[in-house]
């Protein structure tokens, strides 16, 4: 009931062929207004920080219900493993670079984003950064002081990091150029609360086997914080 005019008219051969033949291969219906039980519309905004919430009703049965104003997109199974494996668009994939609610899981999905999407957004962002010539880059806890850090590699802190990673998809976005994007997003992606522990737990894997590599080194202080945040987030 919340199709566009245009896609009734169209139907679902009209949405579909829409999704596949033209832009990042993703057709979005937007501004969809639903009523999610209060918990799980916490979970949702906790885990993405820019969802609507709107108003609170509560339902016969005596459920709290949050009424929130979503977007959701329509994608061909193929057509994301391809994006998460090729960064043929780098838009869904830019997407998953940043904490995500799976409500169902795939195994190809699930494979394609943590040996590939995953461990390509690290080394791309560490590239960004630069190292010290040797190809050595060492991971900082936030409030470790600069004394601590006078080492020969070169030292990067957790939030430098994942602010680069959550950039890589919004690299060359015209909004952003003419003021149709909040300047400030990339910073409240990563800065929300709670966000930075989850950014460390999805990266764990990837930073791990850079560390197994010798091209990273997380620092004790920074480590302990991680295995800190894996346990609160498991």
């Amino acid at each position: 009931h919340h199709y566009s005019n245009i896609c009734r008219f169209g139907g679902a051969a009209f949405c579909a062929s829409i999704q596949r033949d033209y832009g990042a291969q993703v057709f979005f219906h937007a501004l969809i207004e639903v009523n999610i039980p209060v918990a799980t519309a916490a979970s949702i905004s906790t885990a993405t920080p820019n969802v609507s919430n709107r108003d609170t009703t509560t339902t016969s049965t005596g459920t709290n219900m949050n009424s929130q104003l979503i977007k959701y997109g329509v994608v061909e199974r193929g057509h994301l493993i391809e994006d998460l494996t090729q960064w043929n668009h780098l838009y869904l994939a830019g997407r998953m670079h940043k904490p995500t609610l799976s409500i169902q899981t795939n195994p190809e999905i699930e494979e394609a984003q943590q040996t590939r999407n995953l461990p390509a957004a690290l080394s791309t962002a560490l590239l960004l950064l630069g190292g010290d010539g040797k190809g050595r880059i060492q991971i900082q806890q936030e409030n470790q002081n600069q004394n601590q850090q006078q080492q020969q590699q070169q030292e990067i802190r957790y939030s430098t990091l994942f602010e680069t990673i959550a950039n890589l998809s919004y690299q060359g976005d015209p909004r952003l150029e003419v003021g149709g994007e909040d300047p400030n997003k990339v910073h409240k992606l990563v800065h929300a609360p709670g966000q930075m522990s989850r950014l460390v737990e999805l990266y764990k894997d990837a930073m791990e086997d850079l560390a197994k590599e010798g091209i990273l080194t997380i620092s004790s202080a920074a480590a302990a914080a991680a295995a800190a945040a894996a346990a609160t987030t498991t």
